[in-house]
């Protein structure tokens, strides 16, 4: 072994292999040299452990500035570039980690933004929506509620056909805006779903009735087959199921242009009995069918089967997408099953559940579908509290056909103090309005002590979030805009009964 004195800067590096270069002869920026710590100051402990190991395995090794040279053994050598080539591995698989670290922590903030991002994104589409909803929603009450009260008035023949022109256009209007919103709450995953009571003969007959009257006017018969066994009362989500068989129906009736569509029910196969595994609705009709190669994008959004049909007929190619959903979102499934040329048949499986303590009972449906009910009269004194001036009209007089006398304010404030200067059976009020909103004005009417006064939501919010707020608010009922005659009569019968007159309501 050789020790010699090594002063800075006469060592000659150029001589020097690259791998075998001592930290004996680093020099700082300025050219003047650097003890040791300095030279090794701001690196890293597997950085130095390196140098060293390579400087031993080289044969040079520099103690304070005493530069001692000496040859290790060959098994010696072999060791110290082990060494040397794992602690390269773990300097280098540490940087590897640090930088993954880096991205890793990059990648959860970036995360963090687009998730805050998505749901003020959500947050405004659900706010713009919430806010076309109620100005399509208002116009679209007063459009409906004067056609529905200009056929109850006396009109020609002609008159009543271009008046159920109208109704039906704006009725198929509302139908394209619901369709919108729920598809936004669907992808906003904002549907809740009930478990209730429901009369399944009476929600079939319905979906039935309101549909025959368009149908028969093309000599199109639309029936229900319900089984003498079929138990009458579920327990399920009553709005979603009719929403769903509406659609079915609706487009059965909309493609059949001769013969029948038939809404038949029976039990889900399988199961301890009939009706264990739940509900099969089969909606089956005479029309053309749905060519095979098709049933695949039947269901997807914006999708309909046949172009030409949807320029005959309409439709957004949203109703048959959000039905299958809704089905899913309650448990069940909805399919097409048939041909193209023996019509079309849709399937609705749903896992409903008999209501407790159901007796099974007869069906007897009535030979033929019950006409809208005669319009009762009501001796009532109603308060309506709404700032726009045609729904104003709309209800005042939709009211007073079924014989209600109607105090007008135009805001809440102005029904605030109209309820505390009058006797009303009956409030309806609307929710959004200046100066004092309906949610404000109901709560001050409770607070002011009028518990037992029935105050009716009358407003364009229509969701079960809004619904629940007005209960909360302290409303009784909820009638989402567009309302007509009949909404107003049910309201009035579940509420003040005992104010219904005993004759019927004279149709003008």
């Amino acid at each position: 072994m050789t020790v010699t004195d090594a002063p800075r800067g006469t060592h000659d590096e150029a001589a020097e292999p690259a791998g075998r270069r001592v930290a004996g002869g680093r020099r700082s920026s300025n050219g003047a040299p650097r003890s040791a710590a300095q030279a090794t100051q701001g690196r890293s402990t597997s950085t130095r452990v390196i140098e060293h190991l390579a400087e031993i395995a080289g044969g040079r090794c520099s103690v304070d500035d005493a530069m001692i040279e000496a040859e290790p053994a060959p098994e010696v050598q072999e060791i110290l570039v082990g060494l040397l080539m794992l602690f390269e591995t773990l300097s280098y698989n540490e940087a590897v980690r640090k930088g993954l670290m880096r991205e890793l922590e990059q990648s959860r903030a970036d995360e963090r933004q687009a998730r805050l991002k998505a749901e003020r994104a959500a947050t405004t589409q659900a706010r713009f929506l919430a806010n076309m909803s109620h100005e399509i929603r208002t116009p679209l009450n007063g459009v409906l509620g004067m056609l529905e009260l200009l056929q109850a008035s006396p009109v020609t023949d002609e008159q009543r056909v271009s008046l159920g022109i109208a109704q039906r256009s704006g009725e198929h209007l509302l139908a394209v805006l619901n369709d919108i919103l729920d598809l936004s709450k669907l992808d906003a995953n904002q549907l809740n779903f009930k478990r209730e009571r429901v009369d399944l003969h009476q929600l079939v007959r319905d979906v039935c009735e309101q549909f025959a009257p368009r149908a028969a006017s093309r000599s199109v018969e639309v029936r229900a087959a319900l089984p003498d066994t079929l138990p009458r009362w579920w327990t399920g989500d009553s709005l979603r199921v009719r929403q769903v068989l509406a659609n079915l129906v609706a487009n059965a009736t909309k493609f059949t242009e001769q013969g029948s569509v038939t809404v038949s029910v029976r039990g889900v196969e399988g199961g301890d009995g009939p009706w264990a595994r739940g509900l099969r609705v089969e909606v089956q009709d005479t029309g053309p069918g749905v060519a095979p190669a098709l049933h695949g994008v039947l269901f997807d959004r914006f999708t309909q089967a046949d172009a030409s049909m949807t320029r005959k007929h309409g439709g957004t190619g949203l109703g048959l997408a959000i039905s299958r959903e809704l089905a899913r979102g309650m448990g069940g499934e909805l399919s097409l099953a048939g041909g193209s040329t023996s019509g079309a048949c849709f399937v609705l499986e749903l896992p409903m559940d008999v209501a407790p303590d159901e007796l099974v009972e007869v069906a007897a449906p009535p030979e033929s579908l019950p006409t809208r009910p005669p319009l009762r009269r009501f001796a009532v004194r109603a308060l309506l509290v709404e700032d726009n001036l045609v729904n104003q009209l709309v209800a005042k007089q939709m009211l007073e056909l079924l014989g209600c006398a109607v105090d007008v304010a135009a805001d809440g404030r102005q029904g605030l103090e109209r309820v505390s200067q009058g006797a009303y059976d009956v409030v309806f009020m609307d929710c959004q309005m200046p100066h004092m909103d309906g949610f404000v004005c109901t709560e001050r009417i409770r607070a002011a002590g009028y518990r037992q006064l029935p105050v009716v939501a009358l407003t364009a919010l229509h969701g079960d979030e809004d619904a629940g707020r007005c209960r909360a608010a302290g409303m009784d009922e909820h009638l989402a805009k567009p309302v007509s005659v009949v909404d107003f009569q049910r309201v009035l019968r579940a509420l003040v009964p005992h104010l219904e007159r005993a004759a019927p309501s004279p149709e003008r």
